[in-house]
């Protein structure tokens, strides 16, 4: 396998579809068949995630490959602030290292060596976006690479370079939509769902909840504390919600919408449990600014799909059963709850669980419904 052959299938489709681990397992393997003493290679795809750096690729002859995300918090660290990748990105200029000497620079290198690695090569790779990611290769063999094995890899660069980049666009694609659409949304998206006016009828149990006392929080505290103090709120609230199968579609100021799809029955069991978790978590930060929050549940037949202008759509839920979710939510402070549910929700789950609250009119609703709360909360 020469030169050529492995620029061929590292630019074609069939490579592009595959995993991470398995596009660094099919790399190494065709390297090592063009004679490249391979035993251990490494490469990271950037991403676009607001808590994940890299997806770090490691491949060994010995456990094959796999893959790790990286959290953010990767780029403060003294391992990472010693390691050799700092170099290469800032110089854009690939390193060698030759692991016989006694003393190996940087603690990867010292901790390959231990290894019985005999050679190490680290190179810049760089994206589209115009920072730069990298990829490492080492040897076992006693005299390490030979040089035609390192001008292999070093002719190789800008090719791998350019599949990475791609793997990085479509992975950050993927990041951002699911964290800014959410999971099955993005899923729909990037499946060809983004037509204006598309959608389908569902079966939903909708989640609507908001903040009491945010607009005088907002009044007297320091703008640089709202921002910590609503993602303190969402984690509260949505975490129990993405536990539980539900899905957040919209963070609207400090109103959260969420959706359950599929059967009643399950649904709304599902949406229940998530709110209970929600009211049970202990929330200091929010006590003690004098801040609580309201949640109102119903399920019904709601529209899913995309919905907004030519250049600028939400891919959301829309229909009655949503409006009235929202004017449920808006009792909790009237009635003195902080979670009321309706009485077409409460037919799908343990009736021994909540207690009636009577009858109470809808903004916009034709009739008025009887609402429930949790007979015990916790």
């Amino acid at each position: 396998m020469n030169e050529l052959t492995l620029r061929d299938w590292l630019v074609s489709p069939a490579a592009g579809r595959l995993t991470h681990d398995a596009f660094l397992e099919g790399l190494a393997d065709r390297l090592r068949q063009a004679g490249v003493p391979l035993d251990r290679a490494s490469a990271s795809v950037q991403t676009r995630h607001p808590e994940v750096y890299v997806h770090a690729g490691i491949w060994t002859l010995e456990d094959g490959a796999s893959v790790h995300a990286r959290p953010r918090t990767l780029a403060e660290t003294g391992r990472y602030l010693e390691s050799p990748v700092i170099v290469v990105q800032r110089t854009l200029q690939s390193l060698r290292v030759d692991l016989r000497q006694e003393h190996p620079p940087y603690p990867v290198c010292r901790e390959l060596k231990d290894e019985g690695y005999t050679d190490y090569l680290i190179q810049p790779l760089e994206s589209a976006w115009g920072d730069a990611s990298f990829a490492s290769w080492s040897t076992r063999a006693p005299g390490g690479f030979e040089p035609e094995h390192i001008e292999l890899l070093e002719a190789l660069r800008s090719t791998l370079s350019l599949r990475l980049s791609e793997a990085s666009q479509v992975l950050a694609m993927g990041h951002l939509l699911r964290t800014y659409l959410g999971p099955n949304a993005a899923k729909r998206v990037l499946d060809g769902e983004f037509l204006r006016g598309s959608g389908e009828r569902i079966q939903a149990a909708v989640w609507f909840c908001d903040l009491r006392g945010f607009t005088s929080f907002t009044d007297r505290a320091p703008l640089e504390s709202v921002i910590p103090m609503l993602d303190r709120y969402f984690e509260t609230v949505a975490a129990p919600v993405a536990a539980e199968g539900g899905e957040v579609l919209k963070l609207i100021g400090d109103a959260m919408l969420a959706v359950f799809p599929g059967s009643p029955d399950t649904t709304c069991a599902a949406a229940l449990r998530a709110a209970r978790r929600a009211l049970a978590t202990h929330t200091p930060e929010l006590e003690a600014s004098g801040l609580t929050f309201g949640i109102g549940l119903h399920v019904g037949e709601v529209v899913y799909g995309n919905v907004g202008a030519a250049d600028r759509l939400d891919f959301t839920v829309i229909g009655p059963t949503v409006n009235e979710a929202s004017r449920v939510e808006g009792l909790c402070k009237t009635l003195g709850q902080r979670l009321l549910i309706t009485d077409a929700f409460a037919q799908h789950v343990d009736g021994h669980e909540l207690r009636s609250l009577g009858e109470h009119a809808l903004r916009g609703a034709s009739r008025p419904r009887e609402l429930f709360t949790l007979a015990r909360v916790g």
